[in-house]
């Protein structure tokens, strides 16, 4: 068994004669079972590419790796940070009830959204001026309430 400790199964083969055998065992309940040479191939590629984030991050996500003590609840985080992104949205959220319905179509369509000016003004029969001031208009809104 050539597996690293820091896996959570085993993987060998046998020679009995002419054919080969292939195996695994979970090591949390030492089950053994006898697999076919795809899984084989499956759970050596998995392994040879843990061991290599393995090798790039330092560490590996494994509860019978982790340290004993001053444990805490690190390891289960997610390293991406969403607290920009819900803030951000909240102050979206409330700014667009400040707005009319007209402003707040301007603005999910034109500066949200991916429409231009024109194409806003044309799609609406608008002269795309009046929405040109309508954005600045709502410019001007958020300035005021919250810069």
């Amino acid at each position: 068994m050539k597996t690293p400790k820091e896996f959570d199964y085993d993987l060998w083969t046998t020679d009995e004669g002419k054919q080969k055998k292939y195996f695994t065992r979970i090591k949390r309940t030492g089950e053994v079972c006898e697999v076919c040479h795809e899984v084989m191939k499956f759970l050596r590629s998995e392994e040879k590419r843990l061991i290599r984030e393995l090798e790039q991050s330092g560490n590996l996500l494994c509860l019978e790796t982790a340290p004993n003590e001053d444990f805490g609840e690190s390891w289960i985080t997610d390293p991406r940070d969403f607290t920009n992104d819900v803030t951000t949205k909240m102050t979206e959220d409330a700014f667009l009830q400040l707005l009319t319905p007209n402003q707040r179509d301007v603005y999910l369509y034109c500066i949200a959204g991916d429409m231009n000016v024109r194409e806003y003004a044309r799609a609406h029969g608008l002269h795309h001026k009046s929405v040109s001031e309508t954005i600045i208009a709502i410019r001007e809104k958020y300035k005021k309430n919250f810069i």
